[in-house]
Formats: structure tokens, C-alpha cells, sequence
């Protein structure tokens, strides 16, 4: 019970300080108190849009029936990124999808 009401308090000040937008001297206090509370304060990283789709087509290649949202998290973009990103690869022919599965193509 002690823990679901400290759980309670702790998405109430953060939905506050959201509410609030709580910002000081250009500085957001919102990361520090989610990381505070062990929570992401959002993507891990951000890496070049060259590099993400190398890593994406590397991730569908070692899990060809891999979510969009675990891919996403596994090159530091979104979901809907994941899905612009594949239209491209499968243009220029480097993945081709078939149903939920994503077959990379040879000579990537």
C-alpha cells in the first residue's frame, strides 16, 4: 500500500511540473526529477540519420520479426521514424517486408 501511494505522489508532481512547465534560467527540472524516480527522461541517444538506418537494417537482419518500437529503441528513434525509415530501404531495395517479417536484402 506504501509504495502504490508514493507511486501516486510521484506521478502527481510530475504531471504538475509538467502542467507547470517548470523551467529555470532556460534549465527544465523535469529530467532531473524523472531520473530521480529511475524513469528515461527520453531517447537514450540520438544518432545520424546514416548511422540509424545502417543500425536498422542491421537490427531486422538479426531479428526479422522484430517490432517497429523495439527497433526504434534499438537505433534511438521512434516508431514512426522505424516506419518512414523502411519505406526508404525498401525503395531503394536493401529490405523487402513481407507481412510483419523484414528480410534484408544482399549487398548491404
Amino acid at each position: 500500500m506504501q509504495g502504490s501511494r508514493l507511486d501516486g505522489i510521484h506521478i502527481f508532481l510530475v504531471r504538475f511540473f509538467i502542467e507547470m512547465g517548470l523551467i529555470v534560467t532556460g534549465f527544465s527540472l523535469l529530467p532531473l526529477l524523472l531520473s530521480v524516480w529511475g524513469m528515461p527522461a527520453g531517447p537514450v541517444r540520438k544518432t545520424k540519420r546514416a548511422e540509424a538506418l545502417q543500425e536498422l537494417t542491421i537490427f531486422f537482419g538479426q531479428h526479422p520479426e522484430g517490432s517497429y518500437s523495439t527497433a526504434g529503441r534499438s537505433v534511438g528513434r521512434s516508431k514512426s521514424w522505424v516506419v518512414g525509415a523502411l519505406d526508404e530501404l525498401e525503395t531503394r531495395g536493401l529490405v523487402h517486408r513481407d507481412g510483419k517479417v523484414i528480410h534484408v536484402l544482399e549487398g548491404e
